[in-house]
């Protein structure tokens, strides 16, 4: 009896081979069959057994198999290329309706339609017919009043010099009330040395022309304890045209030449 020493079956004694493993049987000895096996090696033929394939791998093996394999994924290439083809048509033609900022063009029949002009020719103004389509834009001017805190100073040809704080207010029809706080910085009058550094204050009143921008005012009255002014005095103003500055002369003796310069 032979058997196989892979798969242990058992065999007659005309077998060579396994024919479920391919390897060569050995003899069993007939006294004892859990012996060693002893391997027969005197004029045994090799055979190399060929794995039998099982049906799927011997259909994937056939050339034919494969040629519809390679088809369909060509045929599987050229639809997809043509889906993306068509939808990058579509989506370029899209964005032609976008500018580059992301946001809708402009519909050139909707210009049209709609031409940019001034507001009489919008409005249908004969007189504004073929007038150019540019926006006329007003920027309305700044109120111009004089009213609020002015910080500045006062000079003359003399030498003297002060610092001015005045405060102004306008009732709406042009009419100026306020006052003028003083420190004297500077003087050539000998009686006026030791008054450096004090201050005095000085109520005024006055017109505001909003056309001109003038201001012509006056002093009424004066709080002056230290005896730091002068004379009350009177002013010629001119609102500068962004209403920042108030720059003018004021009568000093007498004289219009002493130069006063404000801003707010």
């Amino acid at each position: 009896m032979k058997q196989c020493p892979t798969c242990q079956s058992t065999y007659s004694e005309d077998d060579d081979f396994c024919p479920n493993e391919g390897s060569v049987l050995l003899i069993v000895p007939d006294g004892d069959r859990s012996a060693s096996f002893q391997y027969v090696s005197a004029n045994i033929p090799t055979e190399v057994m060929t794995p039998v394939r099982s049906p799927v791998s011997a259909k994937n093996d056939n050339p034919a198999n494969w040629t519809y394999l390679i088809v369909g994924a060509l045929g599987t290439l050229i639809i997809v290329g043509a889906i993306f083809v068509i939808w990058r048509g579509n989506t370029g033609s899209s964005a032609d309706n976008f500018t580059s900022a992301g946001k809708p063009a402009a519909d050139p029949q909707a210009i049209a339609a709609f031409p940019i002009g001034n507001a009489s020719s919008q409005a249908g103004t004969p007189d504004n017919v073929g007038s150019s389509n540019s926006v006329s834009v007003t920027v309305p001017p700044a109120k111009s009043s004089p009213q609020g805190r002015w910080v500045g100073d006062w000079s003359s040809p003399s030498g003297a010099y002060l610092t001015v704080v005045m405060d102004l207010n306008e009732d709406g029809t042009g009419s100026i009330t306020g006052e003028i706080e003083w420190t004297l910085r500077r003087t050539t009058r000998p009686e006026k040395m030791n008054k450096i550094g004090l201050s005095a204050t000085e109520f005024v009143s006055g017109r505001f022309d909003p056309v001109s921008r003038t201001l012509n005012m006056s002093g009424y009255r004066k709080n002056d304890p230290n005896n730091v002014l002068v004379m009350l005095d009177s002013y010629r103003l001119a609102l500068s045209g962004d209403t920042h500055r108030l720059n003018g002369t004021a009568r000093n003796g007498g004289k219009w030449n002493a130069s006063i310069n404000l801003s707010r």
